[in-house]
């Protein structure tokens, strides 16, 4: 019997974002064949934890130092998986992203568990394979609300930043900070060097970045299809272009308030063109608004208010495929405020404090100490 490579156990804790599980395991081998384990919810606090309930439909992946070395699989009913490995010598990073919040999932304690087993030279020998276990801790408060149902954004919602497929994403700066998830999608490009990301970088296996040393991601990195959210993102866009308008303005160019009838107000747009103006989001805690924009938008050392109850997760500017027309929010004094949709628009935020999303195809271009996302208090 062959003595087993060694492998490393280099995280035993789950990672928790706006109540999301985020695990992940790196396993350094030179010689193993597949992975499996099981997902749980458990009835105890610590590592290792108690598991109960086997959670079904969780999507694990392994992804190699080489971008072809990829597997993925779901868990079954029992909560269990396994991935063949493409290359036997290679670093493995197995993790879970658990969508819905761990409250949902595992409502009795709302905490999961997320077991590890390799298996080296072609089947299980004692001594020879290690057994890891990650634990959640109960979810912190979200202070960050998700944006209102009536958006349809499904999976695209829990980012602050999300290329759509086939985008072009540069965050970069060291003053730059992105508070919250970024997501790189299908077959997306682009430079992260020198900012902050407070939540989880997302990576979609075809997407190939390049990713600088000098980037901080506070909640590490993740390889998992986006796809779907993509999808439900260019989806969105398309449904909420389609709504009759219940307010019709032409070229935005001096300072506007738009006032909410206290419940969904779509607003049709030819362009936003403002330079040292404010616009005044006027409307109570059910008010939701669409703001469909057929051009540009152009908002420079400008200020958006919220004013009667309204918060930013129930305003959308919408980017309809069928117009052109870049988003561009820049200057340090400018504030913005809303979800920000644009499936093949280019978007620069430059200075800025923006609290929201940016979901776009074209060119996203985030830089210069600009403010991205929904901090905590």
């Amino acid at each position: 019997m062959k003595k087993a490579s060694s492998f490393t156990n280099f995280s035993t804790t789950c990672k928790l974002f706006a109540g999301v599980a985020i695990c992940s395991f790196l396993v350094s081998t030179a010689k193993a064949n597949f992975v499996e384990g099981f997902v749980f919810c458990t009835d105890s606090a610590g590592c290792p934890a108690i598991a109960t309930t086997p959670v079904a439909g969780v999507v694990v992946t392994a992804q190699g130092t080489v971008p072809a070395h990829f597997g993925q699989a779901t868990t079954a009913a029992d909560g269990s998986y396994h991935i063949d490995l493409l290359a036997e010598v290679d670093d493995y990073t197995v993790s879970i992203a658990v969508a819905a919040p761990l409250s949902v999932v595992c409502p009795a304690n709302g905490m999961i568990a997320f077991h590890l087993d390799p298996n080296v030279n072609d089947g299980q020998f004692s001594g020879e394979n290690f057994y890891v276990t990650g634990c959640s801790s109960p979810p912190p408060p979200q202070c960050c609300p998700p944006p209102n149902p009536f958006f349809g954004l499904g999976a695209a919602g829990q980012f602050s930043v999300l290329g759509l497929a086939g985008a072009d994403v540069v965050i970069s700066s060291g003053a730059t900070l992105i508070s919250g998830n970024v997501g790189l999608g299908p077959n997306d490009t682009g430079d992260l060097l020198k900012a902050t990301i407070t939540g989880t970088l997302f990576l979609d296996p075809t997407a190939k970045p390049d990713i600088h040393p000098d980037l901080k991601v506070n909640g590490g990195t993740v390889n998992q299809d986006l796809s779907a959210a993509s999808a439900a993102a260019i989806s969105a866009s398309a449904t909420l272009a389609a709504l009759a308008p219940t307010q019709t303005y032409g070229n935005i160019n001096s300072s506007t308030t738009f006032v909410g009838s206290g419940g969904v107000n779509v607003i049709a747009l030819d362009s936003v063109n403002l330079v040292k103006g404010k616009i005044v989001i006027q409307g109570s805690a059910s008010d939701v608004f669409v703001f469909n924009v057929k051009g540009g938008f152009n908002f420079s050392s400008s200020q958006m208010q919220l004013v009667g109850g309204v918060t930013f997760n129930n305003v959308l500017w919408n980017f309809p495929v069928s117009g052109t027309g870049d988003i561009d929010i820049f200057k340090d004094v400018t504030v913005a405020y809303g979800i920000f949709l644009a499936p093949n628009r280019n978007v620069t935020i430059d200075h800025t404090v923006t609290t929201g999303e940016v979901l776009a195809g074209g060119q996203i271009r985030i830089h210069s100490g600009a403010t991205e996302g929904c901090p905590c208090p």
